[in-house]
């Protein structure tokens, strides 16, 4: 299947794998990092791509998330980032 490739297609999008999503007060939300401690972040998601998930509000790109976030992370939580 194909089709034209449009405009809409072709702009930048902010998205996140669909694991660094967590269910927050009813609401979709990811675990930002900042100063080697998590904040729990609500984010409006958009069209899934793949494996992906636009991110239309909540983060930015360029921002480091927990990927797989255990369910016991709370907000505030102090961290330890894995090397690459």
């Amino acid at each position: 299947l194909s089709r034209p490739v449009t405009a809409e297609d072709q702009k930048p999008r902010t998205a996140v794998n669909q694991g660094t999503l967590v269910n927050w007060k009813d609401k979709k939300a990811v675990f930002v990092v900042k100063d080697k401690k998590v904040i729990e972040t609500p984010v409006t998601v958009g069209v899934q791509i793949g494996d992906m998930v636009e991110v239309l509000e909540g983060v930015k790109a360029g921002e480091q998330v927990v990927s797989n976030p255990p369910s016991r992370l709370r907000n505030g939580a102090a961290i330890k980032v894995a090397e690459k």
